[in-house]
């Protein structure tokens, strides 16, 4: 009898291991099929996120030069850029834990794939998914790298015009001692922004602009230092000097130089919107 139950249990315990291991294989498969939705569906949403500050420099235009200019919106016009900056320093730092999570995903798709043969479309179907988003994290690295470089320029040259704002109402003030502070600000603040004015994106021009621009910060320092000596003929070579130098910085085309920054990126802002619509219907 013995016999007979052991002859009758040997067959049946193969087909309970081949019935285990497809079980097992199913419950292996959907535990990485749900750590992948996971790690897309966090990179999807980080990405929809970060959209809008990829496309800040999607179809705008230069905007016409202000007659007047106040303190409050020059000081506005840089809190807007320097969001723009921690904006893209947060979507890099995120660009990369993303990433890291979908590769990491990749690899456990790419696992022991002999465990689970029958869910091999599915594991494919979320291999592909993972490839197409990784495309669109690595578009947005290179877009948001270059951004926080073009960003914190034109922060420092958003720090300049407020000097310059400021080295003008204490002149009309008449307190010399606020101006010289102001120039030496100014002058500091230029050439921060000089240091940085090679970032992707900006033209040759900008060089050019920001050398003027000390070339004026010189202006203004000798002119102050004139006006405290009371050397009448030096205030008046130190005012027609200056006046020519402002005259060559109003001439400068900033709408062309505008153009030439979105002719660089829109390429690349094309490219990962492209890429992103793809996306969201892989």
């Amino acid at each position: 009898m013995l016999l007979r139950v052991a002859i009758l249990l040997l067959p049946t315990i193969a087909v309970l291991a081949v019935l285990g291991y497809v079980g097992g294989g199913l419950i292996y498969a959907k535990v990485r099929l749900d750590a992948a939705d996971s790690a897309l569906k966090t990179a999807v949403a980080d990405q929809d996120g970060l959209a809008g500050t990829i496309n800040a420099l999607k179809g705008g235009s230069a905007p016409a030069a202000a007659a007047t200019l106040s303190a409050a919106e020059l000081q506005h016009d840089r809190d807007v850029i320097a969001k723009f900056v921690t904006d893209s320093e947060s979507g890099k730092s995120q660009i990369e834990v993303d990433d890291q999570s979908l590769a990491d995903a990749a690899a456990g798709l790419a696992e022991d794939r002999w465990l689970t043969p029958l869910s091999g479309a599915a594991l494919d179907s979320s291999s592909r998914r993972i490839a197409v988003e990784r495309k669109v994290l690595d578009d947005a690295r290179t877009i948001i790298t270059d951004y926080v470089q073009i960003g914190n320029f034109f922060q420092s040259f958003a720090d300049v015009e407020v000097d310059f704002y400021a080295i003008s109402a204490s002149a009309q003030a008449h307190n010399l001692s606020a101006v010289q502070l102001e120039i030496a600000q100014a002058r500091s603040d230029t050439a921060k922004a000089r240091s940085l004015d090679r970032a992707p994106g900006l033209p040759p021009e900008v060089d050019k602009l920001m050398s003027l621009i000390q070339v004026i910060d010189g202006d203004f320092n000798n002119l102050l230092n004139a006006a405290l000596a009371h050397n009448a003929p030096a205030v008046t070579a130190a005012e027609v000097a200056g006046r020519a130098d402002i005259a060559r910085l109003r001439a400068f085309d900033t709408g062309r130089i505008v153009a030439e920054v979105e002719a660089f990126y829109a390429p690349m802002i094309a490219a990962y919107n492209s890429d992103a619509a793809k996306a969201r219907v892989a």
